[in-house]
């Protein structure tokens, strides 16, 4: 009889350690599953901002292609007028300044895309380490952080917002400079 009240007592020990194991694995799985939609809604995010910004270099382009035909058209009428020289001087010094101007908002933009392409990358990587690490670990153990070199996602944020703030303020200069002409 003292058998079978030690196994009854091993036994429903056991039935509650496996009950709290069950419960801690549906909590980390919870947490999980908030930072995977977490993430995943940014990563949409970032890709929709990617889109966005690549629609506004090519219209900066194309912006970039009137504003040399602007130029090519006031160059012919004004050497047609007069001081050809001094015209000249002007139209290239003007011609200079924009080419300097749309040469700005196309390296800003190509560094605002390279910083979202980071970022999705970034974001990707994430998702992935962490799904692989969630099917890979056998119980719910904190991760440690030493293992694994993981992406700075604030800062990698922080420097797409620079640079396409950036990238805004040199197109509305741009288009300003143009709208002026």
């Amino acid at each position: 009889m003292p058998v079978l009240t030690v196994a009854l007592v091993l036994a429903l020990g056991a039935s509650g350690y496996l009950l709290v194991l069950a419960r801690a694995w549906e909590d980390r799985a919870a947490e999980v599953d908030d930072v995977a939609r977490e993430l995943g809604a940014e990563l949409a995010d970032a890709r929709t901002d990617l889109e966005e910004t690549r629609g506004t270099l090519a219209l900066v382009e194309t912006q970039l292609e009137g504003a040399q035909e602007q130029i090519h058209e006031l160059a012919d009428t004004v050497a047609q007028t007069g001081d050809d020289r001094e015209v000249q001087r002007q139209v290239a010094e003007y011609q200079g300044e924009l080419f300097a101007a749309a040469a700005g908002v196309t390296g800003t933009m190509a560094g605002c895309i390279s910083d979202q392409q980071d970022y999705v990358l970034a974001l990707e990587g994430e998702l992935t380490r962490r799904a692989q690490a969630e099917q890979a670990s056998p119980s719910p153990a904190p991760t440690d952080g030493a293992a694994e070199a993981q992406p700075d996602l604030r800062s990698l944020r922080e420097a797409l917002v620079t640079s396409c703030q950036e990238a805004a303020e040199a197109h509305e200069d741009l288009t300003r400079r143009l709208s002026d002409s």
